[in-house]
């Protein structure tokens, strides 16, 4: 694997377990508006038809918690799968 790959997983490994708590720490002025659309986001996806969905990069399972269907979540980071899937089940 090269070097930024392996840095960039390594990073993600580290950061999985506190990750969604701090992702918008220290951006109070934007904060709202990105949780807002997180939200329209999340009920877009809820709103679609169930289905087979290959979720690719699904970080925490934040977004993937909203599909329906059939699922697959893939991350480079392994922590970040394990964080994903004790949202999900």
């Amino acid at each position: 694997m090269c070097e930024p790959l392996r840095q960039m997983r390594e990073y993600y490994d580290r950061r999985a377990a506190e990750y969604d708590a701090t992702t918008l720490c220290g951006m109070d002025e934007v904060a709202a508006s990105v949780v807002e659309e997180a939200e329209r986001l999340k009920a877009a996806l809820a709103a679609l038809n169930p289905a087979r969905t290959l979720d690719v990069a699904c970080g925490t399972g934040g977004f993937t918690a909203a599909l329906s269907g059939a699922v697959v979540c893939l991350d480079q980071s392994r922590a970040m799968l394990q964080q994903a899937r004790a949202t999900l089940l």
